[in-house]
């Protein structure tokens, strides 16, 4: 059965709902989907919401092959402890990161770093807001396992999905 992979952007305030968990897996199985087409793109505030909580809502959903996405990923605003101890499967930079990393050398080493420590953790590494050829060379020699941005498509209003080339 052919099926495309859909994520979700969420907050973590969604994820200490008592009842999130048995939502999505009804909806899952009312509509007969696969469960891992579907994945959660999680937005965290930093200082708020119950780690705990989150933790055992994303395993219940891990258990069905859910994958879950540390979105709008900031360095300097994480506790890098709370996210070590749930079950991200990949970090996503927040769109400035990687351009930042463009224009100065001390910002680029850093980054550097960081994606590193990630990538020993066990981590994918994303950025978003790659827009240019030179932001996607940027990206490349970070060792990005994934690339977003409007280099490669540009938003569109659902109504067009069918008509996009690229999803053909």
């Amino acid at each position: 059965r052919e099926y495309i992979h859909v994520s979700l952007h969420i907050s973590g305030e969604e994820l200490e709902n008592p009842g999130f968990a048995e939502d999505v897996l009804a909806i899952i199985k009312d509509y007969d989907l696969a469960p891992d087409m579907l994945g959660f793109e999680v937005t965290l505030v930093p200082g708020e919401g119950d780690i705990d909580r989150m933790r055992e809502v994303m395993g219940v959903l891990r258990e069905h092959r859910i994958e879950f996405v540390l979105t709008d990923f900031e360095p300097t605003n994480v506790n890098f402890e709370s996210i070590r101890g749930l079950p991200f499967r990949t970090i996503k930079f927040e769109r400035h990161c990687v351009r930042r990393a463009s224009e100065s050398a001390t910002c680029y080493d850093v980054l550097g770093m960081l994606v590193d420590l990630l990538r020993e953790q066990g981590f994918c590494v994303a950025f978003k807001g790659i827009d240019n050829t030179q932001l996607e060379e940027v990206a490349m020699s970070l060792r990005a396992d994934f690339l977003q941005g409007e280099k490669y498509t540009k938003p569109f209003p659902i109504e067009q999905i069918e008509t996009q080339p690229e999803l053909q």
